[in-house]
Order: C-alpha cells, then sequence, then structure tokens
C-alpha cells in the first residue's frame, strides 16, 4: 500500500457515515476514546487510551489482544511504546515480538455484553527518517503506533507478525475513534477523521478529531496547510518549511484529480483528507503520509478506497489492496498526464501478468523476497485489473468494483469476495485472468 515504486519495479520504501459492520467474532464494534499530550522535546505523546466493546461470541470473553504495532521495528529490544493497563484488565501474554499484548479482562464479559479497558501510554518517535513511527524534518509521526483490539475470528485472535517498513502486515476492523492531542501553538496535530475542535490555552492548543476507519494516524509539526475543495471534502497538504508551496498545490490538485475519479466505486467516506508531509509514502484512512509526487499522492489516495473503505488481511492478502490500488493509480496519472484520453482504453499495452497465482501469495512469502514483491504484486497485479478492464469494458467494470465496495463498505473483504463481484456480472470474459494472476479459483474453492 503505499510505497513509492521506481519504475514500478523494487519496492523502496471516516464523520457522518454509517455504522461500522462487525468485521468477526468479538470483540466487535470497537470504540477507541484517547487524551494525548505532545512533548515536542522528547518528540513523545503520553496520555490515556479508552477501549470499549462487545462481545459478539456466543461464551464468555476472558481477554482481548492488542496489537502495539509501534513496537515493530525493534521488538522487544527497544519498545516503542510503553503500555500500562490502568483499568478493566492486567497485562498478561506478550507475542509477536511484542507487537501483541494479552489484556485479561477484570471480569468475564457475558455474550452481548460491552465493557472497557483503559491504558496509559507513552510514545517516543525514533529518529528515523523513512518509518511511519519516526520523527524527520522537524516533525513527528505516530502512525500505526496507537493500540488497537486484534481483529477474532473462529481461530481466534490475528496475531500476524511485522514485516518491517516496506510492507505491510496489519488487519483492523473500522472503529469508532475520538482523539484529542494538546501541543504547543507553534505546532500542528493532524490526525485522521474530521478536526471537531481547537482549545487554546495560553501557549498549547488541544485539537480534536473524530473517525470511523480501521487505523489511525497522528502527526505533529511545524505544517503550513495549503488547501482545496472536492465536493464537502476539504483537501490539505500539509507542507514542511523546506517543501515549496507551488509543489504542495500541485500535490492537492492530483488528490483531488484522484478523488474524482475513485468517486465511482462509491463515495469518499470522510469530510477531510489528510496529505501530510513526509520522506515515506504510507496510507491511513482520511491521512497520507506522503511526498510530492504525482505517483506517491494518487497511489495513497487509492488506499482510502482499497484497505480504507474496504479492508483486508494485509498479511494473508496484500495484494487485494496493493493491486487494486496500483491499477487505480494508473488511472489517475492518465487522466492528470492525458486528461482527453484518462476515460478510453484501447488496449492492455502489452500488460503482461504473473501466473499461477503467484501475485496472490501472503506476506509471509514476501517478506523475504522484497526484491520480487513490487514488481509483482504492484506492477503484474495492476497488470491483471487492466487486462479484466480491457476484457469487459469501462462500464461493466466499475460496476463490479461498485457491488464490492458497496457490500464491503467498512467491513473485511477477502479475495473470494472481490471474485464474486465480477462473478456476478454473468458472463465475465477476462475472470481467468484474476483466477490465473491471484489463484482467486482456488480460494473461491476453499
Amino acid at each position: 500500500m503505499h510505497r513509492l515504486l521506481t519504475a514500478l519495479g523494487v519496492l523502496t520504501v471516516l464523520a457522518g457515515a454509517p455504522a461500522a459492520p462487525a468485521a468477526s467474532a468479538a470483540p466487535a464494534e470497537p470504540r477507541y476514546d484517547l487524551d494525548l499530550d505532545f512533548d515536542a522535546a522528547a518528540h513523545a505523546v503520553s496520555g490515556t487510551q479508552r477501549i470499549s466493546f462487545i462481545n459478539d461470541g456466543s461464551t464468555a470473553l476472558r481477554s482481548v489482544w492488542l496489537r502495539v504495532w509501534a513496537n515493530g521495528p525493534r521488538g522487544c529490544l527497544t519498545r516503542g511504546v510503553s503500555v500500562r493497563l490502568a483499568a478493566g484488565a492486567r497485562a498478561g501474554r506478550s507475542a509477536a515480538s511484542c507487537t501483541a499484548l494479552e489484556a485479561r479482562l477484570s471480569r468475564p464479559l457475558r455474550p452481548g455484553a460491552r465493557s472497557s479497558i483503559t491504558l496509559a501510554l507513552r510514545l517516543v518517535a525514533p529518529a528515523r527518517p523513512d518509518e511511519r513511527f519516526a520523527r524527520a524534518r522537524g516533525a513527528s509521526s505516530f502512525a500505526n503506533a496507537l493500540p488497537v483490539l486484534a481483529v477474532r475470528d473462529a481461530g481466534g485472535p490475528d496475531l500476524s507478525p511485522w514485516v518491517g517498513n516496506r510492507a505491510e502486515s496489519f488487519h483492523s476492523a473500522a472503529a469508532r475513534w475520538r482523539v484529542a492531542v494538546t501541543a504547543p501553538r507553534r505546532m500542528r496535530a493532524v490526525m485522521t477523521g474530521q478536526t471537531t475542535g481547537e482549545r487554546r490555552r495560553g501557549a498549547r492548543v488541544t485539537t480534536t478529531s473524530t473517525a470511523l476507519a480501521r487505523d489511525f494516524a497522528l502527526a505533529v509539526g511545524p505544517f503550513r496547510p495549503v488547501a482545496q475543495q472536492h465536493g464537502g471534502v476539504l483537501v490539505r497538504f500539509w507542507r514542511l518549511p523546506d517543501t515549496q508551496e507551488l509543489h504542495a498545490r500541485r500535490a492537492v490538485s492530483d488528490a483531488v484529480t484522484a478523488m474524482r475519479l475513485f468517486d465511482r466505486w462509491g463515495a469518499y467516506p470522510g469530510r477531510e483528507l489528510d496529505l501530510v508531509d513526509s520522506n515515506l509514502a504510507m496510507e491511513y484512512p482520511e491521512l497520507v503520509l506522503t511526498g510530492t509526487s504525482a505517483y506517491t499522492v494518487v497511489h495513497e489516495v487509492a488506499h482510502q478506497w482499497f484497505y480504507g473503505l474496504v479492508g483486508n488481511d494485509q498479511y494473508a492478502h496484500p495484494w487485494l489492496d496493493e493491486s487494486l490500488s496500483s491499477y487505480a493509480t494508473g488511472l489517475a496519472l492518465r487522466a492528470i498526464e492525458m486528461p482527453d484520453a484518462a476515460e478510453s482504453r484501447t488496449g492492455d499495452g502489452g500488460c503482461r501478468t504473473a501466473r499461477g497465482g503467484e501475485a496472490g501469495r501472503p506476506m509471509s512469502y514476501w517478506r523475504t523476497r522484497a526484491a520480487e514483491y513490487g514488481p509483482v504484486v504492484y506492477g503484474q497485479g495492476e497488470c491483471a485489473f487492466i487486462r479484466l478492464e480491457v476484457a469487459l469494458g469501462r462500464q461493466r467494470f466499475d460496476a463490479a468494483l461498485r457491488r464490492y465496495v458497496a457490500r464491503h463498505r467498512f467491513g473485511i473483504a477477502r479475495p473470494a469476495d472481490l471474485r464474486a463481484a465480477f462473478a456476478a456480472n454473468g458472463d465475465t470474459p477476462g475472470l481467468a485472468e484474476l483466477d490465473s494472476a491471484f489463484g482467486l479459483a482456488a480460494e473461491a474453492a476453499g
């Protein structure tokens, strides 16, 4: 999702919405409520996080697992996040190189009931220029840093391992968020969701945001906004002082062009989209870390639909959001570079896709094959969708994606769900392309 590709080759790097559907068995319908204070000298945030959830299972729930991804880059050696269970549960086991923590509930939670736990947090952004959770150029980013509930189904909690900064293993259920961050007035706290309040007290400002989102990102720094409206959505690029305003304005314009195209598959779910100046290209719901190049901007915007709006298990099926977002990226780049030709395609441009389902392999395969991941999952995966679009025609192709997005909006989709959306067209020439590239026929049969 999310990394800048060079020549499509080497991998280098939600307010007013409907209620979030349950993505799995217990815990369900999560809500996150945070009050955080930013320490500029330490590049750290600290405060409290209250997590509430419903037991959607058929038996009493005695524990839940938290994903603490901020520990991912260094594992158990130097923990990026300090978590203390302050109420409602006590700490249990740690797993997946300290990126998972068991919270043993103070009382068993009966089926259908809601409960909550409270955490005391401290996160210190390390001095790394190209990580999601890092500090560079006078700004600190806390992306995939706040603890979230692990998705749990009949097989138990998903405790997939961290796979590094150049790929993703995240798997999160959409949740309601309210996050308040207090920072110095000279800094801006930019975060996922819609800004619902700003309160000044002396030299500090508390900014509050609310969202329906599966992941949450926060950045604090000396940002300067450049804004443009897209319908009822405020699109902003938050540039750092060393980024030219002209480049920031072009990035906002590219983002708006992409959003106009992608809206055909389902309306953008929020009222704000924040592009945060960064050395890294990485998407989060309603906030992306990005530079100003057209490719990185539109690719991360595409992820607002494929992973932000329609989620997936990125460890098991990394292509499900990456290949679709790469297809959408190509569509948007054509609209930016050749506006008159954006809606027509005379052929597949000689695209060749992987065979034997290679592009559909899980992250357990790709984590040791970083050099191959980009060309196959991004490049050949995009080609599979281009060839399917050519075979079906744009109208039928778009109709299938609209069906897919509408059915799994704020949910978690599986490969078989995408195949079913295209199969519903009836006689679908080109469906074999998806089966061959991603192994969808085997997935559907399984």
